[in-house]
C-alpha cells in the first residue's frame, strides 16, 4: 500500500508540474499577442496660414511597442507635398476658408490612431486709406489728378487700375506713381454742359484680393454756369446749369447783394458787397482778383460786354458809378438819383435803363457815351421817362438792337401794379402798350423767345409774349413760389432762374413746358444772380 500511494503521488506531481509548464505557456504567449496602438498629434507652423503660402506639417508620435509607425496625410483645401511622413509640406490654397488637416498613424500590428487640426486661411484685401482728386469738378477736356493711398496688413505687394464708370468715359494716364494717374474729362461733344461722373480705383495683392474705392467729379462748361449771391449765409456760389455745386468762392463777403457778368471769355464774377461798400472780382475758380472800394450801400450793377464798363448804383451816395474793367479805374461818378435800384444793359444797342422808385423815374443812358455822362442828373441833361410811372422797380430789355428792342417796366402800385412798355420809333424810345392784369409785379425777366417773366413777392409768376403792340395772353405758372426775390434769364437758352426766398431755394423753370428742371436748396436769403454766357 506505501508503494501504491508514493506512485500516486508522483503521478499527482508530474500532472501538475506539467500544468505549470503549460500555463506558463499560455501566459507567455498572451504576453506575446497584446499592442499598444500609437499616440499621434499634428504640429502646424501657423494656424492662420495666408492664402497659397507654405509650411511645414510636423506629426509628433509614440508608441510604447517602438513599433515601427506609418503616418499618412489628407487635407480638405491646399496641396501636400507627399501623402506619407512624419513631416510633409503644404501649400495653402489661393481661397479663404477653414482647412481640415488629418494625420493617421498605424502601426501595421492593427495599432491606429488619428489627429486632425483646423486651419483658417486668411487674406486681408487691400484697405484703401484715401482716394482723392485735385478738385471735385473739371472743365470739359480738362485734368484732375487722382491719388490713392493703400496699405496691405499682409505686407503684399499691391496693384492699382483706374476706372470710370460708366466705362469709357474720358481717359487715363499712365503716372510715374503707381497710386497716381491723370484722368482727361471729355470734350463738350461727349458730355453738353454739366454732368457727374463715378471714377474708381481698385487696389489689389497678388493673390488676386481687392479693395475699391469711388469718387464723384463733376465735369462741367462754364457756358451757363450760376452765380448765386447769398446775403444771410454771406457767400457767393457757383453751380452747373443742372444745378450741381461747383464751388464757393474763397473771398470773405460780408453781405453780398448784387453780382454781374456778361462776357463771353471770363467766366468769373463781380460781386457787390452792400455790408463793406466794395465790388470785388471773382475769378472762374472762384479767388479773388480786385476790389473797387468806397462804393456805399449798392444796391445793383451790369456789365456791358464790348467796353468792358461796370455801371454801378449806389443808394449810399445816390449816385451813378461807371468803372471800366480793362483799366480797373472809376471813369465816372454821376449824382443827382433818388433811390437808384435796378440797373439793365441792352448788350447788343448798349442802351442803358436804371429805374429810381424815389423819382418814379426811368433813365437811359448809352455805354458808348460814358465820356460824355453828367456830373449830376437832370431833366435837361439826361433821357428820363416819367409820368406814367407811379413806382418803377424792375426792367426787362429785349436784348435786341434798337428798332427791334422793347423795354418793359414794372410799375409797382399799391392796390394794382401794371407793365409799362417803352418802344423805339426810329430816332428814339417812347411809351407804348400797358400790359395790366398784374398784382404788384417787382421782378422782370425776358427770355430770348420774346417772353416776358413778371413775378410778385407773393409768389405768383406768369409771363407773355413781347410785342411792340401789347402782348398775347398772359399765362400763370402753378409752381408754388413763396417770395421770388430775383429772376433771370438765360438770353440763349430760354430758360428762367428764380431765387425764392419763402423756400430758400432757386428755382430753374424750363420753356416751353415752364416746369421746376432744377431745384437748387440750402440758401439763406437769394440777393441775385446771373448766368455764365
Amino acid at each position: 500500500m506505501h508503494f501504491l500511494n508514493l506512485k500516486f503521488y508522483r503521478s499527482h506531481r508530474g500532472r501538475a508540474l506539467a500544468f505549470a509548464a503549460l500555463a506558463a505557456a499560455v501566459m507567455g504567449s498572451a504576453c506575446d499577442l497584446v499592442n499598444n496602438p500609437p499616440l499621434i498629434s499634428i504640429v502646424p507652423e501657423d494656424e492662420f496660414p495666408l492664402t497659397g503660402s507654405r509650411q511645414t506639417l510636423v506629426a509628433v508620435v509614440e508608441d510604447i511597442d517602438e513599433d515601427p509607425v506609418r503616418v499618412s496625410w489628407s487635407v480638405t483645401g491646399g496641396t501636400l507635398s507627399k501623402n506619407t511622413g512624419d513631416e510633409v509640406q503644404w501649400t495653402a490654397p489661393l481661397d479663404r476658408g477653414p482647412v481640415t488637416v488629418r494625420a493617421v498613424a498605424d502601426d501595421r500590428r492593427g495599432g491606429i490612431d488619428s489627429a486632425s487640426v483646423l486651419l483658417e486661411v486668411i487674406n486681408d484685401a487691400p484697405l484703401i486709406i484715401d482716394f482723392s482728386s485735385s478738385a471735385n469738378f473739371v472743365l470739359l477736356g480738362n485734368d484732375v489728378e487722382l491719388t490713392v493711398t493703400a496699405i496691405d496688413a499682409n505686407d503684399e505687394e499691391m496693384e492699382y487700375s483706374f476706372f470710370s464708370s460708366p466705362a469709357g468715359v474720358g481717359t487715363f494716364s499712365e503716372s510715374t506713381e503707381p497710386f497716381k494717374n491723370i484722368w482727361t474729362a471729355p470734350t463738350v461733344e461727349e458730355t453738353p454742359f454739366a454732368r457727374s461722373f463715378d471714377l474708381v480705383t481698385k487696389v489689389q495683392d497678388v493673390k488676386g484680393f481687392f479693395s475699391t474705392d469711388t469718387i464723384s467729379i463733376l465735369v462741367f462748361s462754364e457756358y451757363g454756369t450760376v452765380w448765386i449771391a447769398d446775403s444771410r449765409h454771406a457767400r457767393v456760389s457757383k453751380y452747373s446749369d443742372r444745378g450741381d455745386f461747383i464751388l464757393n468762392s474763397t473771398h470773405a463777403f460780408v453781405k453780398p447783394v448784387a453780382v454781374a457778368n456778361n462776357t463771353f471769355i471770363d467766366y468769373g464774377v463781380y460781386v457787390a458787397d452792400a455790408g463793406t461798400g466794395e465790388v470785388v472780382k471773382i475769378t472762374a475758380s472762384g479767388e479773388k482778383e480786385f476790389i473797387y472800394r468806397n462804393i456805399p450801400n449798392i444796391s445793383d450793377m451790369d456789365l456791358h460786354r464790348d467796353s468792358g464798363m461796370l455801371w454801378i448804383l449806389s443808394h449810399g451816395d445816390s449816385a451813378l458809378i461807371v468803372i471800366n474793367t480793362f483799366t480797373k479805374i472809376v471813369v465816372k461818378k454821376v449824382y443827382g438819383f433818388y433811390q437808384p435800384d435796378i440797373i439793365t444793359i441792352n448788350q447788343s444797342s448798349g442802351d442803358v435803363w436804371i429805374a429810381d422808385g424815389g423819382m418814379s423815374v426811368v433813365f437811359q443812358f448809352n455805354s458808348k457815351l460814358t465820356a460824355s455822362l453828367p456830373d449830376t442828373v437832370t431833366s435837361l441833361n439826361t433821357t428820363q421817362f416819367g409820368g406814367q410811372l407811379d413806382t418803377p422797380i424792375n426792367i426787362a430789355v429785349l436784348d435786341r438792337i434798337p428798332l427791334d428792342a422793347v423795354v418793359y417796366i414794372a410799375d409797382k402800385r399799391d392796390s394794382d401794379g401794371e407793365i409799362e412798355q417803352l418802344v423805339y420809333n426810329g430816332s428814339k424810345y417812347q411809351f407804348g402798350a400797358t400790359i395790366s392784369g398784374f398784382d404788384r409785379p417787382t421782378l422782370l425777366a425776358s427770355t430770348v423767345d420774346g417772353r416776358v417773366w413778371v413775378a410778385n413777392s407773393s409768389g405768383v409768376v406768369s409771363f407773355f409774349t413781347a410785342s411792340t403792340n401789347g402782348s398775347d395772353r398772359i399765362t400763370t405758372i402753378g409752381y408754388d413760389f413763396k417770395n421770388p426775390q430775383t429772376m433771370t434769364a438765360d438770353p440763349i437758352t430760354g430758360e428762367v432762374w428764380i431765387g425764392d426766398n419763402g423756400s430758400n431755394e432757386v428755382i430753374k423753370m424750363v420753356a416751353p413746358a415752364d416746369s421746376a428742371d432744377v431745384i437748387i436748396s440750402g440758401f439763406g436769403f437769394v440777393e441775385d444772380l446771373v448766368i455764365n454766357k
